[in-house]
């Protein structure tokens, strides 16, 4: 037996499994299958899944090692790169994209086990599951182009940083070096302003969506921002700029 089937035999109910005859847990599975699609998957195409924490700054990752339907828990890797060591009942928010589409669910940790030296969590499947359309805004794209953008931090730093996308309800952007102590999930920015065109400035406030650090090709961070305190007229404007450069877009290509 491997160790993987080890540590999942202890939650194994002999009673409930014995009561059930084989056709009603055929259809069981069956309907479990299809359930949970999605998770079979991943695991079976290793795809990595964000994870995050409460309090928690940045993101990590983590692979799907197995999916016991029997007692509907799901067993998760060690959490990387930094491998954070979560405890029990603690909860985990999951979440994948994949062609425009996010899975999301969130679990508590019911143990923590280990396997070859290292650690695994063991996680009770969600009640729901499935991918959802991402967005209801579409998004410009700024990687060939540089837009400066400048706002304010929560702390009332001035911070000038770089467009990376723009829609209607919000932008991504990096900033020099390293935030995250000054950012949090949820935090207001008092103050953005950029220039779209020569008759198109925009100022208004935001909200942090998320953000995380990267060293390379340059030590920045990204930050996704959430429009706040911005009137219609603004958000009209920046519907209809959005929509005009990607119709050209489309066009050109």
């Amino acid at each position: 037996m491997s160790l993987l089937q080890a540590v999942l035999q202890k939650f194994r109910l002999p009673d409930e499994m014995d009561s059930a005859t084989e056709p009603e847990q055929d259809m069981s599975l069956t309907g479990l299958m299809q359930k949970y699609a999605a998770l079979i998957d991943l695991q079976s195409r290793r795809q990595l899944i964000t994870v995050h924490m409460d309090e928690q700054r940045e993101s990590f990752q983590s692979l799907i090692l197995d999916i016991n339907f029997s007692q509907k828990v799901l067993v998760l890797d060690e959490l990387f790169p930094t491998q954070p060591q979560p405890l029990a009942g603690q909860i985990l928010h999951f979440s994948h994209q994949h062609m425009g589409k996010i899975l999301q669910f969130s679990a508590p940790i019911i143990e923590q086990q280990t396997i070859a030296g290292s650690p695994c969590y063991l996680v009770p499947l969600p009640d729901t599951l499935g991918y959802r359309q991402r967005r209801r805004h579409p998004r410009l794209g700024y990687e060939d182009i540089c837009l400066p953008v400048k706002l304010q931090s929560p702390w009332r730093s001035h911070w000038f940083g770089s467009l990376q996308n723009l829609s209607a309800s919000g932008m991504r952007l990096c900033v020099n070096g390293d935030k995250l102590k000054e950012i949090s999930r949820g935090s207001r920015i008092p103050n953005i302003e950029f220039e779209l065109s020569r008759n198109l400035r925009i100022k208004c406030e935001g909200k942090v969506k998320s953000f995380r650090f990267l060293r390379r090709p340059q030590r920045q961070t990204e930050i996704s921002i959430e429009f706040a305190a911005m009137n219609s007229e603004q958000y009209a404007l920046i519907s209809h700029y959005v929509d005009t450069m990607l119709a050209q877009s489309y066009r050109a290509a």
